[in-house]
């Protein structure tokens, strides 16, 4: 590889800076001299090692010091069937006493002649991916890198101070990276439990409550307001007036009527037709196949042409976190495995669909908690709290802009997630054209470090190599 580097680097092989290589252990167990700790790959997370749930094997004394990892070793995964994992090279930042499986290849380098933290970070940047995932061979799905293949690595090298420096600073920054990418994955829990708070206040009248005490002209305009008014408490009495079918614990604001969902929507259950998907794939069309948790395929005809509802019939329930109802448009076809409706006339269909996202269904299912089953006579008696017409405009409308304010937050939260991937690579980029910290002219150039390195390695063979390469 031809590239131009800064002053004091050099190019430099892998295979020139490493001191030994080894392959794993291949053990699966049973009575040893000893037992030890040996890492696999379900205990690598990213590009470290968990050691909170590692299992341990017998082996014989000398397997254990063949196979022992030292802090400061560099372990590569050396087979898998995904490629973004083979040849990912883990620094090895641990004091405990750990054994590694042959899945992996242990790689030793020298602490005076190069810091291992830099190669490791190196390993990440898609030029060294590239060049990695050209040497894969693959067998019955599996992906291998060999010893070979990683020591004809090129890697730009600096003085070893400022190999350290560079280091230094990858850390650093990557540090508040990850601040931030921890900061953004925990806002969609946020703003999931904020869309709920909000359906479940809109569901109780909480939501409109100082609207209808003024006027039914009055408009709540942002989402500034909306907080404000899920937060008040109504004080009214229990308001439930002549409503004797509400729920215990339920409470009807004035005006409002309990009443089943039959009363409201029409239900068109019976027109529903179940197609295998291998017969889908053999109706392949442009028509949206609907089931229980929205879309899951296409065909080539549809039943319905309209606006709807469809309702989760028969699925996980417990713990879900998918609405349970979604809006439907068009032309398009519906299985048995969720219901189909549509508000009666007088019903702002909307404001319905609202009412059913994140309705509480469990007291009315049948069936196991794997796979229960909300029946079409459970779902059209369940309870609805119903508002005037003019109310349930208000809410739909409220609602409309509050989880739509939620659906573009969480659109902006992906997309600066995603472009941490990226600034990942710009970080690592820039670290290693020598733009990320300062040259120092009094270090000692790498030329003078890899002379050295050639010469320790011409006067004596490498060892601890793999009995067995890959």
């Amino acid at each position: 590889m031809s590239r131009e580097l800064p002053p004091g680097w050099v190019e430099a092989t892998f295979g020139e800076l490493i001191h030994s290589a080894q392959n794993g252990f291949t053990g699966r167990g049973g009575v040893g001299e000893r037992s030890m700790v040996v890492l696999r790959l379900a205990d690598v997370e990213g590009y470290a090692f968990n050691l909170n749930d590692t299992r341990q094997l017998g082996m014989s004394l000398k397997d254990g010091e063949l196979y022992r990892l030292n802090k400061g070793d560099l372990v590569c995964i050396r087979v898998n069937g995904s490629s973004d994992i083979v040849g990912r090279l883990i620094f090895f930042d641990s004091d405990e006493e750990c054994a590694f499986c042959d899945h992996f290849i242990r790689i030793k380098l020298k602490d005076s002649e190069v810091n291992g933290k830099y190669i490791s970070y190196y390993f990440r940047t898609r030029s060294a991916r590239r060049h990695i995932e050209s040497s894969f061979v693959s067998s019955a799905g599996q992906k291998t890198v060999s010893q070979s293949n990683l020591s004809l690595t090129s890697i730009p090298l600096p003085p070893l101070p400022e190999q350290h420096r560079i280091v230094e600073r990858i850390e650093a920054l990557l540090a508040k990276g990850a601040r931030a990418k921890a900061a953004l994955d925990a806002l969609p829990p946020l703003l999931d439990r904020y869309r709920q708070s909000l359906l479940a206040a809109a569901f109780r009248g909480d939501l409109t409550a100082d609207w209808r005490g003024k006027d039914n002209d009055h408009a709540i305009e942002n989402i500034s307001d909306i907080d404000q008014v899920i937060g008040k408490k109504r004080s009214n009495g229990d308001g439930r007036g002549e409503n004797s079918s509400i729920p215990k614990g339920w409470v009807a604001p004035e005006g409002w009527n309990c009443v089943p969902l039959s009363s409201i929507v029409e239900c068109y259950d019976r027109l529903r037709v179940p197609v295998s998907k291998s017969e889908r794939e053999k109706l392949s069309g442009d028509f949206p196949y609907y089931g229980a948790n929205g879309q899951v395929g296409w065909i080539n005809n549809y039943i319905f042409d309209g606006s709807y509802i469809l309702v989760t019939e028969d699925e996980t329930f417990y713990g879900r976190v998918k609405p349970i109802a979604y809006a439907v448009e068009g032309k398009f076809w519906v299985n048995n495995h969720a219901h189909i409706i549509k508000a009666k006339s007088g019903i702002n269909q909307e404001w319905l669909l609202y009412t059913l996202m994140r309705y509480d269904v469990i007291p009315y299912l049948t069936g196991t908690t794997g796979r229960a089953k909300l029946t079409q006579a459970a779902l059209l008696n369940l309870p609805i709290l119903l508002p005037p017409r003019t109310q349930q405009d208000e809410i739909a409308r409220v609602l409309r802009i509050a989880l739509g304010a939620c659906d573009k937050a969480e659109e902006t939260v992906k997309s600066l997630s995603s472009q941490h991937t990226t600034l990942t690579q710009s970080i690592l980029a820039k670290a290693f054209r020598g733009e990320l910290v300062p040259q120092d002219p009094a270090d000692e150039p790498a030329s003078v470090l890899l002379a050295r390195i050639r010469a320790e390695r011409g006067e004596k063979p490498k060892r601890g190599r793999a009995r067995k390469e890959a």
